[in-house]
């Protein structure tokens, strides 16, 4: 199937974004159809610091098939430089002419101002959303960031090449900001809403009690996008 859709489509080269548990089907496909392999990274693979590896020698492991996968390919894509450059640091004898940056972003021009709606309602407030889920979890975060002897014993082997705090993949920063303003412009807690649409994680109630902000967050749990009924029917403040 795979030899007749490359005779039947002709392609110049295999462009593959993926995560890297199909790596090596990729090599071996590029391999077969004497393609050019273009890798393309919309995250970390090796340095990838959500929660630690399961030990230094698994860690290896998944550093050698990073490595074979990199040297096999024509280019090497990143979204960011400090992506680059992190892959660039794990592998250095992979050619750095290899690699490539190419941002997320936009082809056509943003306007350089945007326009205040004029169909809201009078003294309706100003929503800021969110739709996803978090990279993120204390328990994770708790395994890299802790001392190697407070975790279980069963984890005390647990490898992370290097020390990441995922702290800043959650709203903790978001929250704490808003704290402030609020702090500083109590006026603004009756016109600012936020809303939250996607699972709800146990952690995230907390938060939004540590700083004070039951009363300017809501929940809307992922009832909302499964029915895509009215708002109004599914919102609840905390799951």
């Amino acid at each position: 199937m795979w030899d007749s859709a490359v005779a039947k489509a002709d392609p110049s080269a295999l462009y593959v974004s993926m995560p890297p548990f199909i790596g090596a089907l990729a090599l071996e496909l590029a391999r077969r159809s004497r393609l050019p392999l273009i890798l393309d990274f919309r995250d970390h693979w090796s340095q990838w610091c959500s929660g630690p590896k399961t030990t230094w020698v698994h860690h290896q492991i998944l550093l050698r098939r990073e490595r074979k996968w990199l040297e096999g390919a024509a280019a090497i894509i990143g979204v960011t430089g400090q992506l680059i450059q992190d892959l660039q640091h794990a592998h250095p004898k992979v050619s750095k002419h290899k690699f490539h940056v190419v941002p997320n972003g936009y082809d056509a021009e943003l306007p350089a101002a945007i326009m205040p709606r004029t169909d809201t309602a009078p003294g309706a407030p100003f929503v800021i959303g969110y739709v996803g889920s978090f990279y993120y979890s204390p328990e994770a975060r708790a395994s890299v960031m802790g001392r190697w002897w407070a975790r279980p014993p069963h984890r005390w082997f647990h490898y992370t090449p290097r020390r990441e705090d995922w702290l800043y993949r959650s709203p903790f920063f978001f929250f704490r900001a808003l704290q402030t303003l609020l702090a500083n412009r109590p006026e603004l807690r009756f016109k600012i809403k936020v809303r939250f649409i996607g699972d709800c994680p146990d952690w995230l109630p907390v938060q939004i009690d540590q700083f004070g902000l039951r009363d300017v967050v809501e929940i809307w749990g992922v009832s909302l996008i499964v029915r895509r009924r009215s708002f109004s029917k599914h919102a609840t403040r905390f799951c």
